[in-house]
C-alpha cells in the first residue's frame, strides 16, 4: 500500500527528470556545432596551406647566400697567398747564401797587413787582420825564429805596438785557429842601417836608399786623354817616355824632332802633341798601336819646369812630375810598370 502511495509521486520525478533530459538535449544539439570537427577536417587545407610555407624552405637553400659570404674567405686566403712571408723567406734565402762564403771549408786568412813596410828601432806599428778561426793570436819571433811574445788577438781585429829596439830582423806572425787546424802568415821589419843620404821627399814606401844627392833637369810634361808623356833632360840625358793609364806600363825613346805630316788631326777641345812629344806620338808604338792610337788626344798643352830628380841603390829614378813623384828605371829603358811614391805628410 506504501507504493502504491507513492507511485504517483514518483512518476512525477519521473516526469521532472524527462524534462531535464529534454533541456539538456539541446545542449547536446550544440555536439552538431562540435561536429564541426568536420570543419578541422578542413584545417587538413590549413596543412595545406603550410606546405607552401615549406615552400619557403627553399628559401633555405639560399644558405648559398653563406656559402657566398664563405667565398670573401678565398679572396682572403688570396691575400694569405700575398703574405710578405714568402718574399721573406726569399729575401732570407740571398742573406744565407754568404754563410757558405762566410764558412769556409778550410781554414783562412783573409788579411794580414801593417801600416808601414819599413820601420826602425821602437818605431809605431800597426797590424790589421781577418781570417775565419775560431781564436787567434800574434807571436813576435827574433832573427833566429825564436818565440819571444804572444799576445791574444780576435780571429778579426788589429793591434798597435812598438817595434823592438835590437836585433836585425822583428817578425810578427799571426796564427789562426779551428777545430784543431791552424793557419799562420808573416809580417817580417829588417833593420838596416839608415841611409847615409836622405831622399829629397819623405815616403814610407821601402824603395831602398838613394845612391846620389838629388839633382834638377829640365822636365816636358803633356797629359793626354788616356795617358801622358814626359821628356827628361838631366845630366846628360835627353829621353821621351809615354806612360798608358790601362797598363802603368812606360815605353822611352830618344829624343827626335817630328819633320813629316801628322795623319791625323785633333778634334775640337783638343790638342795635337808638343814639339817634345810629336815624334814619339806620331811614329813610335806603344801597347796596341801607334801612341796618338792609345793615349788620345792631349787634354792640356805641353808644359816645362824644372824637376827634382833622384836615383836609388835598386836602380830607380824617382822624378817630380805634375802626377807625382814617380819611379822609372835609371837609364829610362821603359816597357815596366811605374813606380808611384806615396809621400807622406
Amino acid at each position: 500500500m506504501v507504493k502504491i502511495k507513492f507511485l504517483p509521486l514518483i512518476f512525477m520525478l519521473l516526469l521532472a527528470a524527462c524534462q531535464q533530459e529534454d533541456i539538456v538535449i539541446p545542449t547536446l544539439r550544440v555536439l552538431p556545432t562540435a561536429t564541426n570537427t568536420a570543419t578541422l577536417t578542413a584545417t587538413p587545407t590549413a596543412t595545406q596551406t603550410l606546405t607552401p610555407t615549406v615552400t619557403p624552405s627553399p628559401t633555405l637553400t639560399l644558405t648559398p647566400t653563406a656559402t657566398q659570404t664563405n667565398t670573401p674567405l678565398p679572396t682572403s686566403s688570396p691575400t694569405n697567398t700575398l703574405t710578405p712571408f714568402p718574399t721573406r723567406t726569399n729575401t732570407a734565402t740571398p742573406s744565407l747564401t754568404p754563410l757558405p762564403t762566410r764558412t769556409l771549408e778550410t781554414l783562412a786568412i783573409a788579411l794580414y797587413q801593417s801600416n808601414i813596410r819599413v820601420g826602425n828601432y821602437g818605431d809605431p806599428v800597426r797590424f790589421r787582420w781577418e781570417t775565419n778561426g775560431d781564436s787567434a793570436r800574434i807571436e813576435r819571433l827574433d832573427t833566429n825564429g825564436n818565440l819571444v811574445e804572444t799576445i791574444a788577438v780576435n780571429p778579426i781585429g788589429s793591434y798597435q805596438t812598438n817595434l823592438p829596439t835590437s836585433g836585425a830582423v822583428a817578425i810578427y806572425r799571426l796564427v789562426t785557429m779551428r777545430e784543431g787546424q791552424e793557419v799562420r802568415s808573416s809580417i817580417s821589419f829588417d833593420f838596416r842601417a839608415a841611409c847615409t843620404i836622405t831622399w829629397y821627399f819623405s815616403t814610407a814606401d821601402d824603395i831602398g836608399c838613394p845612391s846620389s844627392g838629388a839633382s834638377s833637369g829640365q822636365l816636358s810634361y803633356q797629359q793626354f786623354e788616356q795617358g801622358f808623356m814626359i821628356r827628361l833632360r838631366s845630366a846628360g840625358t835627353d829621353r821621351v817616355c809615354g806612360i798608358q793609364n790601362s797598363t802603368q806600363i812606360y815605353t822611352c825613346f830618344v829624343f827626335a824632332a817630328f819633320t813629316g805630316t801628322a795623319p791625323a788631326t785633333p778634334v775640337p777641345n783638343r790638342f795635337e802633341p808638343g814639339d817634345s812629344f810629336a815624334d814619339a806620338y806620331y811614329n813610335q808604338l806603344a801597347i796596341g798601336g801607334f801612341w796618338y792610337e792609345q793615349i788620345g788626344w792631349g787634354t792640356s798643352q805641353e808644359i816645362s819646369t824644372i824637376a827634382s830628380v833622384q836615383s836609388s841603390d835598386r836602380g830607380f829614378i824617382y822624378i817630380d812630375t805634375p802626377q807625382g813623384i814617380i819611379g822609372f828605371d835609371q837609364n829610362l829603358n821603359g816597357g815596366q810598370t811605374i813606380i808611384r811614391v806615396i809621400e807622406q805628410e
